[in-house]
């Protein structure tokens, strides 16, 4: 996973992120992680300066202490790896994964409801610890 550093800067003087929102490129998908730790993807929309995910909700970017690109990611596919075969899964729950939604695009979702997802409707993921 690599964090695209250029775009988030934590600046010492008020001990808050500024983001250089000219960095991040239209209808792009992004992870973005704020200041308290919650996380968040969603598409960059440069005319509204926000991300909006899958379920339509804006998602404030100043806020963020790491923002990642999710094309940069590694996705496995739930068919050739199975959810309950990873070895971070085995070890532990109550983490998310990030799921691509076919026509949709991303959601970030509990590992518990993931591998709910009936095995005749395949997804690609990556584990977001």
């Amino acid at each position: 996973m690599s964090a695209i550093k250029e775009i988030t800067t934590l600046t010492s003087e008020h001990n808050t992120n500024t983001v250089d929102l000219a960095r991040l490129i239209e209808g792009e998908w992004y992870y973005v992680i704020d200041n308290c730790g919650c996380s968040s993807v969603g598409q960059w929309q440069s005319s509204h300066d926000r991300l909006s995910s899958t379920q339509g909700d804006g998602i404030n970017v100043a806020s963020a202490k790491e923002i990642i690109k999710v094309a940069e990611l590694r996705f496995k596919n739930s068919r050739e790896f199975p959810l309950l075969n990873h070895p971070f899964v085995q070890r532990r729950y109550g983490f998310k994964i990030l799921m691509e939604v076919p026509q949709l695009g991303f959601t970030l979702i509990n590992v518990e409801q993931a591998m709910d997802v009936h095995e005749s409707f395949p997804f690609n993921y990556t584990v977001m610890p």
